[in-house]
């Protein structure tokens, strides 16, 4: 099936990979990219701003084809990270995740 990129982005992503989506000025994104770097973990950025649509196509996207990443389409907040092509929430998600 052809996917739209933001899917092809999650799906193409190497195992134990994440993938996030963000945007520079966000406290909450910037305290998730840290986590990822200093977890020393594989991820992948994504800026939301860069994104033709912004905010509001990423989520009518992911929303469209929650079934394929499982993404919870209720949280329409900044971060959103995959992991393992599966949806694993905001940044507070990743810290539980993290154990940190």
């Amino acid at each position: 099936m052809d996917y739209p990129i933001i899917i092809k982005k999650i799906l193409d992503a190497d195992s134990d990979t994440f993938v996030m989506f963000y945007v520079t000025e966000c406290p909450y994104c910037q305290r998730a990219l840290k986590l990822l770097r200093d977890s020393n973990v594989k991820y992948k950025g994504y800026i939301i701003d860069k994104i033709p649509g912004g905010m509001p196509e990423l989520l009518k996207t992911l929303t469209t084809y929650k079934d394929i990443v499982q993404f919870n389409d209720m949280h329409h907040t900044k971060p959103i990270i995959f992991y393992n092509n599966r949806f694993l929430g905001g940044a507070d998600d990743l810290s539980r995740y993290l154990g940190v």
